[in-house]
């Protein structure tokens, strides 16, 4: 459980994927900004308690990231708009958090997609390609 400011309390889940080998490609101080802005979001999104899960998993050759929130969503006619540079649903916010993420997925050969309910929550899929390094050898 994490405390964010007084009034808020989080639990913040992340569950272990299970995996094959393989790797993604990416810049580690990149990823980690898209973490950082995808949590702030659920974090401005939920207004008393709530809860962030984030889940990794591996599907065929892709890594797949879910970041879900159960804070108040997003009304359908903006969702369109949630990737735009300065589009803004929060009174305080700037609108680049959202168009800095899928720039960064999207430069990484990846996929973003957003998905909401009002006043259930929101949830942000990323799928991203896994590199295999397949080794031959030689036996001659």
């Amino acid at each position: 459980m994490v405390r964010v400011k007084e009034w808020k309390t989080m639990l913040i889940k992340v569950h272990k994927m299970e995996y094959k080998p393989g790797k993604v490609v990416l810049d580690k101080s990149q990823l980690k900004q898209v973490f950082i802005n995808l949590i702030e979001n659920s974090l401005d999104a939920i207004e008393e308690k709530g809860i962030i899960s984030i889940h990794a998993y591996q599907e065929n050759e892709k890594l797949n990231i879910i970041f879900k929130d159960n804070g108040k969503g997003i009304e359908p006619d903006k969702l369109k708009k949630v990737f735009d540079p300065y589009f803004t649903t929060n009174k305080k916010g700037s609108g680049i958090g959202l168009s800095i993420v899928h720039k960064i997925i999207t430069e990484h050969n990846g996929n973003i997609f957003v998905h909401s309910k009002l006043n259930e929550g929101t949830s942000f899929y990323i799928k991203l390609p896994l590199e295999y390094k397949w080794e031959y050898y030689d036996s001659t």
